[in-house]
């Protein structure tokens, strides 16, 4: 069966459209990756855009589109580390859900490094084990250690935002108070 998932993250939308092999593992057909610099607005504003959103949106539509041209048959949608970092992150859940037309599954920090261990150990020959995965993305990253067939210890870290300068500072939405 060929499947397909759309991952938004930090700073890139990736595509995978994958078939299904006898093992449970996958080959990929198709990898695409799209620059949204979702998380240049949570650096600076704390808070995405209604451009970012709106464009990461139609990038998801395209991608689940090409999905859809390519075969896939189960496409799924994830948005990682925005929604967990960003105050109006449901906003983007929204778009993403209006865009594509399927419910997208917002990862909590635990889930984005589990499927970060499991989807490296299922592309590499593991010889030895414990194994150790180390996922550095954008706006987190993940550290899982397990063997072959689990992960049993997962740890996620998001990454500092810078402090304000002069030539970026940092900004509040109207009538919030500060530090809540």
């Amino acid at each position: 069966m060929r499947v397909a998932v759309v991952d938004v993250g930090a700073n890139t939308l990736r595509l995978l459209v994958a078939e299904t092999d006898a093992r449970g593992g996958f080959v990929p057909i198709r990898e695409e990756r799209r620059r949204t610099g979702l998380g240049e607005d949570v650096e600076r504003r704390g808070r995405l855009t209604r451009e970012k959103i709106e464009r990461s949106a139609e990038a998801a539509r395209k991608e689940v589109r090409r999905a859809r041209k390519l075969g896939a048959m189960r496409i799924e949608v994830v948005v990682t580390s925005p929604w967990r970092s960003a105050e109006n992150g449901r906003e983007l859940i929204t778009a993403l859900e209006q865009a594509t037309g399927l419910r997208v599954q917002p990862l909590s920090e635990e889930d984005e490094a589990e499927h970060g261990f499991v989807g490296a150990v299922s592309r590499t020959h593991i010889d030895a084990e414990p194994v150790a995965v180390c996922d550095i993305g954008g706006g987190s990253t993940q550290i899982a250690i397990g063997t072959a067939s689990a992960p049993s210890w997962l740890r996620s870290v998001p990454r500092p935002r810078s402090p304000p300068t002069p030539s970026r500072p940092r900004t509040r939405s109207p009538g919030r108070a500060p530090g809540t």
